[in-house]
């Protein structure tokens, strides 16, 4: 890369950052210790949990839902699968007992849909009932909606007040204002969402975040001596 390009592309990522510091001051104070403090002894979660952090301080609220999204069901998975596993497996080195001792369980989990193993984990006592309860009710309203680009579970019976124009030959003439489901305005969702993920990204990786931390203890308590 030239010095010339590599100052433009200086001055291009200078300006970006700039334009997103309003969300950066903002959001950085509110999440900095879920951002800085790592689940312990955990290499599955962590690389989500930082670039969720990421999105979030730089106000990619939408991308921070989708990530959000895919680490709670990432994490039910995968807590399952621990909770279920035989570390009394047999293997010729650690790595294959450790796949051995996980093959039956991530055969079961893996492939499970995301109700299946909200009920799983809330049966074999990883999380509570009140968490079964808000996990379904994310499942509907973020989970699917976005992986699903669902306006309808997205904005719900939301409405907005519109006026329509048209341009005649005596100039600029306003219709009646009507109220209208954003649902049903494929024009207005774009900038919708925006607003709607804005306004529950932040709340939904504190709850996720915090269960997680909450009920990490629950899946090896079992297994105490046995690993």
């Amino acid at each position: 890369m030239d010095e010339d390009t590599k100052t433009q592309y200086l001055a291009e990522v200078n300006e970006l950052i700039q334009s997103r510091q309003k969300d950066i001051f903002s959001n950085y104070p509110t999440i900095r210790e879920l951002f800085k403090n790592q689940y312990d002894g955990d290499t599955e979660l962590n690389p989500l949990r930082y670039e969720i952090s990421i999105c979030i301080i730089f106000g990619l609220y939408q991308a921070a839902i989708t990530l959000t999204n895919h680490m709670i069901e990432k994490y039910l998975k995968i807590a399952l699968i621990y909770k279920n596993a035989d570390f009394n497996a047999e293997g010729i080195n650690i790595v294959e007992k450790i796949a051995n001792a996980t093959a039956k369980s991530t055969a079961t989990y893996n492939a499970n849909n995301m109700d299946k193993n909200i009920n799983a984990a809330c049966t074999q006592g990883i999380i509570t009932k009140k968490d079964k309860t808000e996990l379904n009710s994310i499942r509907e309203c973020l989970r699917n909606s976005y992986s699903h680009a669902d306006a309808s579970k997205i904005h719900g019976n939301k409405s907005i007040p519109l006026t329509g124009a048209r341009l005649t030959e005596q100039g600029l003439q306003l219709e009646d204002t009507n109220v209208a489901k954003i649902a049903l305005l494929p024009m207005l969702q774009g900038i919708a969402q925006v607003k709607h993920a804005e306004a529950n990204a932040i709340p939904y990786f504190q709850f996720v975040d915090e269960l997680i931390r909450r009920t990490r203890p629950n899946i090896f308590k079992d297994h105490k001596g046995n690993n």
